[in-house]
């Protein structure tokens, strides 16, 4: 899944305060080549087959939840994936600090069962788009529908005011390519971390 729109959230922790060379939080150094990512988007407002799957959990804001629990889930549904670059626990509280401060309240949801989080889906604005950034999925319940559920409940909670909302993607990353295609966004190019698809 895309973390903060394709950038690196591995922090530089000399460059936390006032993160000036970094966007949303995360280096704005291109990726490395091996790392293309592309953009998706989906015009709104859409009608999406929003069939339950049947999975027990409850949707709450991250406002709800423990910081710990978000940085726990994030790294842990990161580690092994085409995402995977090395990031570690503190890393992942610095990109979930950073995604508190600036995630769409409304949209942004948490899944929990019971008291677990076992997905998130946070909305963030770059350049006046709202984009699904970061979307993580605990390991145990992949490939289950859940993704797609917080997805999901990210785009019905959109202000009316939306026509449009993206996400970024890593290439190769076949499960996030499948969600978002399977929900109607529409690949339109390669993503900088610059701002353009190209």
């Amino acid at each position: 899944m895309p973390c903060c729109l394709g950038g690196r959230w591995r922090y530089r922790r000399s460059h936390l305060p006032g993160w000036p060379t970094m966007m949303c939080g995360m280096t704005t150094d291109e990726p490395p080549a091996d790392r293309a990512r592309s953009e998706y988007r989906l015009e709104v407002p859409v009608a999406i087959d929003d069939a339950d799957p049947g999975l027990q959990v409850r949707l709450v804001t991250p406002w709800d939840v423990d910081g710990e629990d978000l940085a726990a889930l994030l790294l842990a549904s990161y580690r092994g994936t085409v995402d995977d670059e090395g990031e570690d626990l503190d890393d992942a509280r610095a990109a979930i600090a950073h995604y508190l401060d600036i995630a769409v309240r409304g949209p942004s949801v948490v899944a929990l069962h019971g008291h677990r989080v076992v997905a998130i889906a946070f909305v963030v604005v770059v350049r006046g788009l709202r984009y699904i950034d970061p979307v993580a999925v605990a390991p145990e319940w992949k490939r289950i529908g859940i993704g797609r559920q917080v997805v999901l409940a990210a785009i019905q909670r959109l202000p009316p005011d939306s026509t449009a909302i993206g996400a970024v993607v890593t290439d190769g990353n076949e499960p996030s390519e499948g969600l978002f295609r399977g929900l109607a966004f529409r690949r339109v190019g390669a993503w900088s971390t610059h701002g353009a698809s190209t």
